[in-house]
C-alpha cells in the first residue's frame, strides 16, 4: 500500500505537468482551471503523452525504471512551468476528498490480481518493455501480443526505481483518481449550482467509479477500465451545449485515447468526431506512432482483422491465428469456457448469457439507473419543455444515438459488460440526467440536493462494499503490492534450438522471463541481432491455432 501511495504522490503531479505541456499539441485551447473535469483531462493528457513517448522509445530502446525516473522529473518541471494554476481553485474540502480517494485506491491497488487476462498476456506483454527494443512479430509467439493498446506503453513508464513491480496497480489507480476528481467536482456542481444533463451525468459517475474500483480491473492492467472512464468523460463534454472549442477538443481527445487503449471504442470516437467536427493534428501523429507499433507487433494494420494483414511483411501473423483470436473473444464474452464452434453456431448462447449477465452487480446497478431514468423521463414529458433548450436537446439525442450504436456494436461483437461499460453507463444514466432538470432539481434546496446525492452514493458504496466482502475480499499488503505469481515453467526448444518458456500449470506466464508463451510452436522462427537480443518472431506457414 505504501509503495502504491508513494508512486501516486509522485505520478499525479508529474502527469498533470506532462498533460499541461502536451495540451497545445493534442487539444489546443485549455479548459478553465475551475472546470469540473480540468484535472481529469490534464491527467489523461499526461497519460496519453506518456503512452506516445513509451511507444516511440520502445522501437529503439528498452523502457524501464530509468526512463520512468526521467519522465517523473520532466513532468514535475513542466508542472512548475505550465500547470501551476491547475490547483488554484481547489478548496480544503477538495484536497481532503482527493487525499482520501488516493488512500482508498492505494489500499485497493495493493491486493492480489484477480483478472485472468493479466497473467495471460497483460503482464507478459509488459515484460518485453525493459527487456530491450520491440521485437517484430510478437503475435507469432503469443497471439494476444498482437492486440495493440496504448495502455501498455504508458504502464511501462510507471514502474519507478525501487518499486518496478507497481506498474499495473499504479496504472489502474491513476485512472480512477483522475476520473474521481471529475466525479466529485461534478457532484459539487450538482449540489451548489444549476446543473444541466452534462454535469448530472458526471455527478452520477459515482456509480461507475465504485463499480470500476471494486471489479477485477484493480489492481490488474485491464484496458477496459481506462476505456470506460475516457468514454464517460468524453460523453460529459459532448453534452455541453453550446460547447466551446476547448470542450469539443477535450471530448475528441478523450474518445481518441479510448480507441488507442481499446479498439472497440471506435464507434464512440467516430460519433464524437461527427458531433464536434474538430480534430487536433497532434492526434494524427499519435495515431501514426500507435499504428506503427501495431504493424510491428502483428504485421496487421488493425489486428486481428484479417483483411488488414500486410502480406508482404515476413512477420505478418497467419490469418488463421487472427481468426482464432476473434472467435475466442466473441465466444468467451458470451459463454466463458465453451468452444467457439459451439457458441457461435447459433443463438443458443443468448438465454444463458442473459441469466449470467443480468445477475451481475454492475449490470443490476445500470438496470436500476436506466429504469429510474425512464420513469423520470415519462414524468418530465408531462411538463412543458424549457424555453431555448433545443440545442441542448439535440446534443442529448446525439449522445444517446452514439451510446446506442456503441452498445449495439458491443452486443454483436463481444458482449461482456466490462468490455463496453463506458457506453453502457452513458446509455443507462442519460435518461435520468436529462430528466432531472425538468423535474425541479433546480428548485430543491442545497441541503436536499446534497442529501439525495449522498443517499445515492452511499447506496452504491454499500453495495460495492458488500460485493467486496462477500466476493474476493480485501487483502491489501501494507508496504508493496502483491507480487506477481511465480508460475512453474517448462522449457521447450524450437526446431532451430531456440529456448521458449511455457507455463506448466495453466496458460499464464505472468512476469516469467521472455520469451514465454502458452502457445508453443516448434516451427517458430526467432531472429536475433549481433548482440544476441531477440529482434523478431515469424511462422513459416499459415496455421490455425
Amino acid at each position: 500500500m505504501i509503495a502504491v501511495a508513494v508512486a501516486l504522490v509522485l505520478w499525479i503531479p508529474a502527469l498533470l505537468g506532462l498533460g499541461s505541456a502536451a495540451r497545445r499539441l493534442f487539444v489546443g485551447d485549455a479548459l478553465p482551471d475551475g472546470d469540473e473535469a480540468s484535472l481529469a483531462v490534464t491527467g489523461f493528457l499526461g497519460l496519453l503523452a506518456l503512452s506516445v513517448a513509451g511507444t516511440a522509445l520502445h522501437f529503439f530502446a528498452p523502457v524501464g525504471s530509468a526512463a520512468s525516473g526521467v519522465a517523473v522529473a520532466l513532468g514535475l518541471v513542466f508542472l512548475g512551468r505550465f500547470g501551476r494554476s491547475l490547483t488554484r481553485n481547489l478548496v480544503p474540502l477538495d484536497v481532503a476528498v482527493f487525499g482520501a480517494l488516493l488512500l482508498a485506491l492505494s489500499v485497493l491497488a495493493s491486493g492480489p490480481v484477480r483478472l485472468h487476462d493479466t497473467g495471460l498476456y497483460h503482464q507478459p506483454a509488459l515484460s518485453w518493455f525493459p527487456a530491450g527494443p520491440l521485437p517484430v512479430g510478437l503475435a507469432n509467439l503469443h497471439r494476444r501480443f498482437g492486440l495493440n493498446t496504448a495502455w501498455f506503453p504508458a504502464a511501462a513508464f510507471l514502474g519507478l526505481p525501487g518499486i518496478e513491480g507497481s506498474s499495473a496497480p499504479v496504472a489502474s489507480a491513476l485512472v480512477l483518481f483522475f476520473f474521481g476528481t471529475a466525479v466529485f467536482r461534478g457532484l459539487k456542481s450538482c449540489v451548489a449550482g444549476t446543473p444541466d444533463a452534462s454535469r448530472l451525468l458526471l455527478g452520477l459517475g459515482a456509480l461507475p467509479l465504485v463499480v470500476l474500483a471494486l471489479n477485477e480491473g484493480v489492481p490488474s492492467l485491464s484496458t477496459d477500465l481506462p476505456a470506460a472512464a475516457l468514454t464517460i468523460l468524453s460523453a460529459h463534454f459532448l453534452l455541453r451545449s453550446p460547447g466551446t472549442p476547448s470542450e469539443r477538443g477535450a471530448a475528441v481527445v478523450l474518445a481518441f485515447f479510448a480507441v488507442l487503449v481499446k479498439l472497440s471504442a471506435l464507434v464512440f470516437f467516430v460519433g464524437t468526431l461527427l458531433v464536434t467536427r474538430t480534430f487536433a493534428w497532434g492526434l494524427a501523429g499519435a495515431a501514426a506512432i500507435w499504428g506503427a507499433r501495431g504493424v510491428a507487433l502483428s504485421g496487421y494494420l488493425l489486428y486481428p482483422f484479417a483483411m488488414t494483414r500486410l502480406t508482404f511483411l515476413p512477420w505478418a501473423a497467419p490469418e488463421g491465428l487472427a481468426r482464432d483470436e476473434i472467435a475466442w473473444a466473441r465466444s468467451w464474452a458470451r459463454l466463458p469456457g465453451v468452444r467457439p464452434e459451439d457458441v457461435l453456431a447459433g443463438w443458443g448462447w443468448l438465454g444463458p448469457w442473459i441469466r449470467q449477465t443480468g445477475t451481475r452487480l454492475s449490470v443490476l446497478a445500470l438496470l436500476i439507473l436506466l429504469v429510474s431514468g425512464l420513469v423520470a423521463l415519462w414524468l418530465a414529458a408531462r411538463r412543458p419543455p424549457p424555453a431555448g433548450g433545443e440545442s441542448r436537446r439535440r446534443r442529448i439525442r446525439a449522445v444517446a444515438l452514439i451510446a446506442i450504436l456503441s452498445t449495439a456494436y458491443w452486443f454483436v461483437s463481444a458482449p461482456d459488460p466490462r468490455f463496453g461499460f463506458g457506453a453502457l453507463y452513458v446509455l443507462a444514466a442519460l435518461p435520468l440526467a436529462s430528466a432531472l432538470p425538468r423535474l425541479g432539481w433546480r428548485s430543491l434546496s442545497v441541503g436536499r440536493r446534497a442529501a439525495l446525492l449522498g443517499l445515492a452514493f452511499g447506496a452504491c458504496a454499500a453495495a460495492g462494499l458488500a460485493f467486496l466482502i462477500a466476493g474476493p475480499g480485501l487483502r491489501a499488503n501494507a508496504l508493496v503490492p502483491a507480487a506477481s505469481p511465480r508460475p512453474a515453467l517448462g522449457v521447450l526448444r524450437t526446431s532451430a534450438g531456440e529456448t521458449i518458456f511455457v507455463p506448466a500449470a495453466d496458460d499464464r506466464c505472468w512476469a516469467a522471463p521472455v520469451p514465454c508463451t502458452p502457445y508453443f510452436r516448434e516451427d517458430l522462427v526467432v531472429r536475433r541481432d549481433s548482440a544476441g537480443r531477440i529482434r523478431g518472431f515469424s511462422l513459416p506457414v499459415p496455421v490455425t491455432q
